[in-house]
């Protein structure tokens, strides 16, 4: 303090002073107005960053709605896909026929006089869809032929290879129906009449007789309502469709209810062109929209680096601002300070100001101490923050993650109840439609023990039948009880061949498992013994059979691999005539010592051997002689040797043989000469 005053007195004066606070005065205005031009600058630039993130926000917005548009038309596309599938299995590979009729299509490739299915030739105005296939029934599935001779040839295939059954309808022997002239006249005075069913379909001119026959003196009606009173009106000759596919039979009974829409054909194939078109719309709206995604991607992207810039330009303006504040407090700070001065200088010189500068250096000690506590717990807090903020982004990128898998997995899954939805409405709308149970009743009658392909054989006998009735018989009780009686006579033959085939069969079976073991057993066997007799014999590398087709035993060839001392492993085929028939005679001799045999007789079997594999050859052979006997016919005088007893034919006299026989241990005996 004393230093300080002496330096005041002797420094300072207060016209210098004067001065300095008038150029100061003229700085800190000029700083203020930078200032102030700053702050302007940070407020509108805030304010362009503020309405750029709200402009990213609707984009974003936008975005995620689009996003949700384009994942709920791709789940239809796939839905939409998923049925057209099904619906071309149906229509285009015939899938829901019976196997009759698969196997009859399959003729009719090669055979011209097959034309094909009925419901397959002919094509219904839209909205008939459901009449036409109330009126014809069964017969949508029933076979065109151009002959009654096709359809009886066809008919016998099927019965000799078992192959199912199917009804044909000839063209050359069905006969065209109609409705009484009356009774049309009356049905078209009627409310709700709209014209033949043959009417509404189109077809070739060649089936012409076909279709007429089956839906010429069909009518078809408004709805139910007037089908009944149109019946009653023709005294109920003729059956009645109406547009829903409801029926009012021959007689007068009634056929109603919801109708099993992909079962028919007809209806399945416009249902196709529906789906088809469905979808084209569907996958076009979806490339727009995808594409209108995309743009918009783009454009949030770049707008994302516009913000980004404006961010970086904010904040390197923040910094100026922040810079400029801190001048602008440092030159009011020298301003007050020269100020100060101005009335300091009396009071330095006065000795008033020693207590006041001390009490004020106390006061900064204690600030500056409370400032460092405070900035160490905010250090300490910031860094918890920190550590809880790295843990929570691994957190979140876990989730995200998990959210990604499980969406895929609820997308799969949905698909596939998609699929299976539509499977369970055809077999619940088929047990109603064909069946007439609710699925309550049939789980009840469902018996485990039921042969299923018998029972499918049976319903569409019983179809077939029913379809064939027509007009009631007065007669059928005693005609059915004439064929009852034989179809039981006949049923209990069948039974008794089914079992005696059965009972053939299964021997059979057993043969075969038995011969398969057996041989299997004895083929390994051999397998082993061959490779250690071909060493024997070659001096040396490996040799192994094998099966040409491991999966049929019983009808397999054999091969054999082998690989002489010092050569590649090579086929059989490929070695010279001696190579071949030393391992032939290998694989002789494996036999033999696997299955042992009383006598064996070999014809020349070493001939192409050279000098030294006809000794090995004759050794083994003499190995095996206690087991087995062997009529040996040769030439080699290695094999000689080795025998025990020779035989020899010898001419003495012309035309006449003589056989001369040597046991060779004696004739050692006789040359010996000790």
């Amino acid at each position: 303090v004393d230093q300080k005053r002496k330096h005041a007195l002797e420094t300072l004066s207060k016209e210098n002073l004067q001065e300095n606070i008038a150029n100061m005065k003229a700085i800190l205005s000029d700083i203020v107005n930078e200032y102030n031009d700053r702050v302007e600058r940070l407020e509108n630039t805030e304010k362009e960053l503020n309405e750029v993130i709200e402009s990213q926000g609707n984009r974003n917005k936008r975005l995620a709605k689009l996003k949700e548009e384009i994942e709920y038309l791709a789940s239809e596309i796939n839905k939409n896909k998923s049925r057209k599938e099904i619906l071309i299995d149906a229509v285009e590979n015939k899938s829901n026929y019976h196997h009759g009729i698969k196997t009859v299509l399959s003729l009719a490739k090669s055979n011209k006089n097959i034309i094909g299915v009925l419901g397959d030739l002919i094509s219904t105005k839209e909205g008939y869809e459901l009449a036409i296939s109330s009126a014809l029934a069964g017969a949508l599935e029933f076979i065109v032929t151009t002959n009654d001779l096709t359809a009886r040839e066809t008919i016998k295939f099927l019965r000799d290879n078992k192959a199912g059954r199917a009804t044909f309808l000839p063209v050359s022997t069905m006969k065209p129906r109609d409705v009484r002239e009356e009774h049309l006249m009356v049905s078209k005075t009627m409310e709700g009449y709209l014209g033949l069913a043959s009417d509404f379909v189109s077809y070739d001119d060649k089936i012409s007789s076909i279709v007429l026959n089956q839906l010429g003196n069909i009518i078809v009606a408004q709805n139910i309502d007037a089908a009944n009173e149109i019946s009653k009106a023709t005294f109920s000759r003729y059956k009645i469709v109406s547009l829903d596919g409801d029926v009012v039979n021959v007689g007068g009974s009634l056929t109603g209810g919801s109708f099993n829409r992909r079962k028919s054909s007809l209806v399945q194939k416009r249902e196709l062109e529906e789906v088809a078109i469905t979808l084209e719309n569907q996958e076009k709206e979806y490339a727009i929209k995808r594409n209108e995604y995309n743009v918009l991607d783009n454009e949030i992207k770049e707008v994302s680096h516009a913000l980004l810039q404006k961010q970086m330009a904010y904040a390197k303006l923040e910094v100026v601002v922040q810079g400029k504040r801190e001048e602008l407090i440092k030159a009011k700070s020298e301003y007050e300070s020269l100020s100060d001065q101005n009335i300091e200088l009396e009071d330095f010189a006065s000795g008033k100001t020693e207590s006041k500068l001390i009490n004020q250096l106390n006061e900064a000690i204690k600030y500056r101490d409370n400032l460092t506590e405070e900035i160490k717990s905010k250090r300490e807090l910031r860094m918890s923050y920190v550590n809880q903020n790295e843990v929570l982004d691994v957190e979140l990128r876990e989730c995200r993650k998990d959210l990604k898998d499980i969406q895929n997995e609820v997308n799969s899954s949905a698909i596939k109840a998609t699929k299976l939805e539509t499977i369970l409405n055809n077999h619940l709308t088929r047990l109603n439609d064909e069946y007439r149970m609710t699925y309550e009743y049939a789980v009840e009658q469902y018996q485990e023990e039921i042969d299923v392909e018998q029972a499918k054989l049976e319903v569409y006998e019983l179809r077939t039948k029913i379809t064939r009735l027509g007009n009631v018989n007065v007669d059928a009780i005693e005609e059915y009880k004439t064929v009852s009686e034989r179809f039981e006579n006949m049923n209990r033959q069948r039974i008794d061949l089914i079992q005696a085939q059965d009972s053939i069969l299964e021997a059979i079976r057993e043969m075969d498992e038995i011969m398969v073991e057996r041989f299997s057993n004895t083929f390994e066997k051999i397998n082993l013994e061959f490779n250690t007799v071909f060493r024997s014999l070659f001096g040396g590398g490996k040799a192994k059979i094998k099966y040409t087709d491991p999966t049929n035993i019983l009808e397999t060839g054999i091969d054999i691999d082998v690989q002489p001392p010092g050569k590649a492993v090579q086929n059989i085929t490929l070695f010279s005539g001696g190579e071949k028939a030393l391992i032939a005679i290998s694989c002789l001799f494996a036999i033999l010592r696997v299955r042992p045999i009383p006598m064996c007789i070999l014809d020349e079997v070493e001939a192409a051997l050279d000098i030294a594999n006809v000794e090995r050859f004759a050794k083994y052979l003499k190995e095996f002689s206690g087991t087995t006997q062997f009529i040996v016919v040769t030439h080699r005088e290695g094999t000689m040797e080795e025998c025990d007893l020779l035989y020899g034919a010898t001419m003495q006299q012309k035309g006449v043989t003589k056989l001369v026989s040597v046991k060779l241990e004696e004739a050692i005996d006789l040359s010996d000469p000790s």
